[in-house]
């Protein structure tokens, strides 16, 4: 299972702060969506929080393959903390 990172071809290019408040608004969305229990709104939610992110570390000049390999790294922590991975979801 793996979610591809696809980012985005900006038509006008966002300041980071604007980016930033993004992120926020679809953070909030996406917990409301939670507790409404609405299901689909909340995996719309997920992706755009997804989404929103990685511009965000676009628009702060991290190349997308430098975010991807940092996904290694972030396991790698998780485990360390004592997490393991649920391999039969």
């Amino acid at each position: 299972m793996k979610i591809e990172l696809k980012p985005l071809k900006f038509n006008i290019k966002p300041t980071l702060i604007s980016q930033i408040h993004k992120c926020v608004e679809e953070d909030n969305e996406f917990i409301k969506a939670i507790l409404r229990g609405d299901i689909p709104n909340a995996i719309e939610e997920f992706h755009d929080k997804i989404t929103s992110s990685l511009n965000a570390l676009r628009l702060s000049g991290i190349p997308l393959e430098t975010i991807v390999d940092g996904q290694a790294d972030h396991y790698k922590k998780l485990i360390e903390r004592g997490w393991e991975f649920d391999e039969d979801a």
